[in-house]
């Protein structure tokens, strides 16, 4: 994808502005239907990217996150974890049991080639944490 033309990403102008008015005063079918179609727009972006293309656009993605990461408060930081767990609940009670199950073996399978690769430093730390999370006190 390309990048973005905007000088100041963060700066407001008019067009901002009267973009926000607009969505402030939207009906929720309407905010439905204009994220379906920027999903649809990213999707059909995406998928005529190149290998090259996805992993210099999530390297920028995963810098610009973990840079915003770091500049939250604690407070900030405490809200979005927060706001990440209903999100997280709310999606597990709509599962389905084949859902459930396959999520499960997805899990599994990413843990058991995560473990594979490490080395028997990480491991013994891993376990050193592990153990230390765990004790009882």
């Amino acid at each position: 994808m390309p990048l973005k033309k905007r000088p100041c990403i963060g700066r407001r102008t008019a067009d901002s502005e009267a973009k926000r008015a607009r969505r402030v005063n939207e009906e929720p079918q309407d905010r439905s239907s204009r994220l379906a179609r920027t999903a649809a727009a990213t999707a059909t972006a995406s998928a005529a990217e190149t290998p090259k293309q996805t992993q210099a656009r999530r390297s920028r993605n995963a810098a610009a996150m973990a840079t915003a990461r770091a500049a939250e408060t604690p407070e900030q930081t405490q809200v979005h974890r927060s706001q990440d767990v209903a999100a997280t609940a709310t999606t597990r009670a709509a599962e389905a049991p084949k859902q459930t199950q396959a999520r499960r073996s997805q899990d599994a399978a990413a843990t058991a080639t995560t473990r594979a690769a490490e080395a028997p430093e990480q491991t013994q730390a891993r376990r050193s944490q592990d153990a230390a999370a765990t004790a009882i006190v």
